[in-house]
């Protein structure tokens, strides 16, 4: 009897020992999709108000206005452009993309000289829920996701070559969408890429 209940615990031991490796692994896949998700959202709302730049940018006045922060305001100086913002990152900006739940709109702004590709994040970069959505703008719902979009504007010199066309520097930029997120242990990152132009 003595052997048949060891016996017993020993294979009940490891079943659980399998359904606990089981769920943490589900746990794992679920937050890498949900991260994936962000990073390809990031890219979109970068999209998006590209195309809302260009239906209302003044090309004649303003031709590069297509990367604008604020279309309203844009002008070709300093810190009003993608891109185009005196840093110590190496050429990348790092920047925020912020969702109003009410009105359902995204707002872009960029992380003067914080950069997400620190461990821990900084919490200027963190995402929270409201209700079923993601947002930058602070709730009292923390999640363990941080999202930038790095973007880099660039070069001919550098980059025609390997793109296959020439342009004119600040007409292609470089956005990368970066997720971190918490694991049991550390933080694991997820990237998106994409070249973008007028």
């Amino acid at each position: 009897i003595l052997v048949s209940i060891t016996i017993i615990g020993i294979g009940s031991t490891a079943a659980l020992s399998v359904i606990s490796t089981s769920v943490r692994g589900n746990e794992a896949v679920h937050k890498r999709l949900i991260a994936t998700n962000l990073a390809r959202e990031g890219l979109e709302v970068f999209i998006n108000a590209r195309n809302q730049n260009i239906e209302n940018a003044n090309y004649a006045v303003e031709p590069k206005c297509w990367r604008a922060l604020e279309i309203d305001t844009c002008s070709t100086s300093s810190e009003q452009l993608w891109g185009e913002l005196e840093n110590d990152n190496e050429g990348y900006i790092d920047y925020v993309t912020y969702l109003d739940t009410e009105t359902m709109e995204w707002t872009i702004d960029y992380s003067s000289n914080t950069y997400i590709n620190t461990t821990p994040p900084p919490d200027f970069f963190r995402i929270y829920k409201s209700g079923d959505l993601y947002t930058n703008i602070p709730t009292d719902k923390e999640t363990e996701f941080y999202r930038a979009v790095s973007v880099e504007e660039l070069k001919n010199d550098t980059y025609g070559e390997t793109l296959g066309f020439s342009f004119e520097d600040g007409e292609v930029l470089k956005l990368t969408s970066i997720v971190y997120f918490k694991n049991r242990l550390n933080y694991s990152k997820v990237e998106a890429n994409m070249i973008m132009s007028e």
